[in-house]
């Protein structure tokens, strides 16, 4: 019994059709609205990069000084071909995804096989926090690309020698890493890079790398980029990016947010590469190293141990976290995952030990269809309503996860990889499909951004109280118009001396509305709820009933 028709198994017609799937899922759901928190920032940076160009990205007409100009001026590149709107500000991401994805395979089918290269795309295409990230606005894909694209430079010229198109992407890789995330860029590769050559030190292997070039050249370029801010902005920009950005992010995650325990991405890691859990873990079996390559992967495998592992360490050890600092470790993790899914396949559920024949054959396929049915099932219960669609995915889902089974029960593990390939697939598409349009609702605030746009008369600044990152890119995306961001004391002091703002947006958390307003005549036009902590009102100044507390 044969999973695919002949037809879907010729050997010119399989790659289009897996490639075709592949660009769909980058390519996918990319017009829904700016989801908060951070989409509505850096859609909105882009596109007054795009108004007035130049080095110092620029946030509600206020310098940015968080991040190098490199991602801004790519969105504010897909601004001028496609127009400014979600879907050219969401191109970017996933033009860097997909371009990530064909590096990997390039990449893997020169340094193991076809094999490998085909399973370590759909295993990263797939993964929880790659196709998140590469959906998102979010600048972490760009710097995702270029520091793979260091990797494989390094890699090139550690097992081939120094060339100069491994040179060239080793250092031009992280260069353009600098300029688009700062010296994060550099560092995360740095630890990995670091731990191999620690490890194989008696191969002296640190001089294929040309250190001593590459300081020069990474000095040069990393002081013209400080330079840069410097000449745009003054003192105050070096400052904020260096010091603030940089340097406190690591240590002192008070000032900065995102404050987590130092244990935080071992769980963040697992569920980083969901479905495929249970690759990731069989790479945590001793067998797996110990066995005998004769095609020189021991050598690759060790890289991106050493990758992953030395990065996961660094990123461990500064106090600020987030999920999606991991994504730059995402593909070498997903390369070194296909090596154990492959090892697995190639051997045959007989060859396998009692360990690997459960991994492989039992817990996987029953994640993989509990996986391919979360997703519809979840919006039956959420909805409280069995649409056609979701009753339709949730019999897709439940016919690929049971094929799995019945293939990983008769231990025939090829054809339970395709109903795996499936049934992750259909998860990633319900998302996209069926899952986005009923976040939208929670997570888009332009509607009502654009009818306060049109409510507040004129075309000038709106005053807002409790304006953070976020309202300040909704706003001017949405309409145009700038937030003029005041605080609590500020706007007393304009009613206390008769200058009360017409309009005033107000952001808070959910629940009722400022009393202070209402004292003050303010009246409600309308307001909306995102989430459980935010909450939007409009309110319109009817009469100064009385002077605000000073």
């Amino acid at each position: 019994m044969k999973l695919w028709p002949k037809a879907f198994t010729s050997a010119r017609l399989r790659p289009i059709l897996f490639w075709v799937v592949i660009a769909g899922l980058s390519f996918g759901g990319l017009g829904r609205g700016l989801w908060t928190p951070d989409e509505p920032r850096e859609a909105e940076i882009g596109r007054e990069m795009l108004l007035h160009p130049g080095f110092v990205p620029h946030l509600n007409t206020k310098p940015f000084f968080e991040k190098p100009p490199l991602y801004y001026w790519a969105l504010a590149g897909a601004y001028a071909v496609g127009g400014v709107s979600e879907t050219s500000a969401r191109a970017v991401s996933g033009a860097m995804g997909l371009a990530t994805l064909v590096l990997i395979f390039f990449w893997a089918r020169k340094d193991a096989s076809r094999e490998v290269a085909y399973m370590a795309v759909f295993i990263l295409a797939t993964c929880v926090q790659f196709f998140q990230s590469t959906h998102w606005v979010l600048l972490d894909p760009m710097l995702m690309f270029w520091v793979v694209l260091a990797l494989w430079g390094a890699w090139s010229a550690l097992s081939r020698g120094p060339r100069a198109a491994s040179m060239a992407a080793l250092y031009g890789g992280l260069c353009l890493a600098v300029w688009t995330k700062g010296l994060i860029g550099v560092v995360l590769p740095a630890a990995g890079l670091l731990l191999f050559l620690l490890l194989r030190r008696k191969d002296a292997l640190m001089g294929r790398l040309r250190p001593v070039l590459g300081a020069v050249f990474m000095t040069v370029f990393i002081g013209l980029c400080l330079w840069a801010f410097y000449v745009a902005e003054g003192r105050d920009a070096l400052y904020q990016l260096v010091w603030v950005n940089h340097v406190e992010r690591f240590i002192r995650p008070s000032t900065t947010g995102h404050a987590q325990p130092f244990y935080y991405y071992l769980h963040a890691l697992l569920v980083a590469v969901l479905p495929w859990l249970l690759p990731f873990l069989a790479l945590f079996r001793p067998s797996f190293w110990r066995r005998d390559t004769a095609d020189g992967q021991a050598s690759l495998k060790t890289f991106l141990a050493c990758v992953v592992g030395g990065g996961v360490l660094l990123l461990s050890l500064a106090s600020t976290k987030r999920e999606t600092y991991l994504l730059p470790l995402i593909p070498p993790l997903a390369l070194l995952m296909a090596l154990a899914l492959e090892d697995a396949l190639r051997r045959g559920a007989s060859a396998l030990d009692g360990a690997d024949r459960w991994l492989f054959g039992r817990v996987q396929p029953v994640l993989l269809s509990l996986w391919g049915l979360a997703v519809p099932a979840a919006l039956v219960v959420y909805t409280r309503s069995p649409r056609p669609a979701y009753v339709a995915l949730l019999a897709a889902g439940l016919l690929a996860g049971l094929t799995g089974i019945y293939f990983g029960l008769k231990a025939r593990l090829p054809q339970a990889w395709d109903a795996h390939r499936v049934s992750a697939a259909l998860m990633c598409a319900a998302a996209l499909a069926a899952a986005v349009p009923v976040a939208e609702a929670q997570k888009n605030m332009a509607p009502f951004c654009r009818w306060a746009g049109v409510a507040v008369p004129g075309r000038g600044p709106i005053p807002a109280l409790g304006a953070d990152e976020t309202l300040c890119g909704i706003i001017p995306f949405t309409t145009g118009r700038w937030i003029e961001s005041l605080t609590a004391a500020q706007w007393a002091g304009r009613i206390s001396s008769g200058d009360a703002p017409p309009y005033l947006l107000e952001q808070s958390g959910a629940g009722r509305g400022d009393e202070a307003l209402s004292r003050a005549g303010y009246s409600v036009l309308g307001e909306r709820q995102f989430g459980p902590g935010r909450t939007l009102r409009l309110w319109r100044l009817t009469k100064q009933t009385e002077r605000a507390p000073s």
